[in-house]
């Protein structure tokens, strides 16, 4: 008979990893800059997530379907969150967005119908009227930006947007020497990631039927 070989994202972490997980700020002495694509892809254990103040960008399909994800604590560093970072995290219910991001891909949050509450640090990021926050979401903004957020809000059609005013420390980050892609682990979890130019990078290995690509 014909056969068929599957080929899809291997997380950063194994799947059946359960319950609550703080990605590490350095893998291999080197610093955690990037969240790479697919890093937690089907992670549905998962129930909420640290990401470390030394990351900078959060790939696409990062979280997709991580069902039982509740919770997630944003670096505050963070520039940008890929498209569909979070399809799929149907029991995420709150999130906030820091100042320091500046771009949301498409549909960040498409299919996320528990999300109720989205707070924003900062001045609105690019594509955020095409990143499916839903209308019913408490959206809460910064009132610095108001004059930015108001055709924003008015665009999206959210009705339960209010602003606040909002409190933003920022730290600064070490770098480290480069090291190899590896596996680390680290209280009692084993992550896959890559280091280049003094940064590293959470990835997920594409794997095949016949093993690691």
């Amino acid at each position: 008979g014909s056969h068929e070989t599957f080929t899809g994202p291997s997380p950063a972490i194994s799947t059946n990893t359960t319950g609550d997980i703080v990605v590490p700020s350095q893998l291999g002495g080197a610093p955690v800059t990037i969240v790479a694509t697919s890093a937690f892809y089907g992670c549905d254990k998962l129930t909420s997530i640290v990401i470390p103040e030394s990351v900078r960008i959060v790939s696409d399909f990062v979280f997709f379907g991580c069902s039982a994800l509740k919770s997630i604590t944003l670096s505050e560093h963070l520039t940008k969150i890929g498209a569909y970072s979070f399809r799929g995290c149907s029991n995420l219910g709150e999130i906030t967005i820091p100042a320091s991001l500046t771009l949301l891909e498409y549909r960040v949050f498409y299919e996320c119908p528990k999300l109720s509450a989205v707070t924003f640090k900062g001045a609105p990021p690019t594509g955020v009227v095409d990143a499916a926050i839903n209308q019913t979401a408490v959206v809460r903004y910064n009132s610095q930006y108001a004059n930015d957020w108001l055709p924003v809000i008015a665009q999206c059609g959210w009705s339960n947007a209010s602003p606040y005013t909002p409190e933003t420390p920022t730290d600064p980050v070490d770098r480290k020497p480069d090291g190899g892609p590896s596996r680390e682990t680290i209280d009692g979890v084993e992550w896959s990631f890559k280091t280049s130019d003094n940064k590293a990078a959470v990835i997920a290995f594409q794997t095949t039927a016949d093993g690691e690509v």
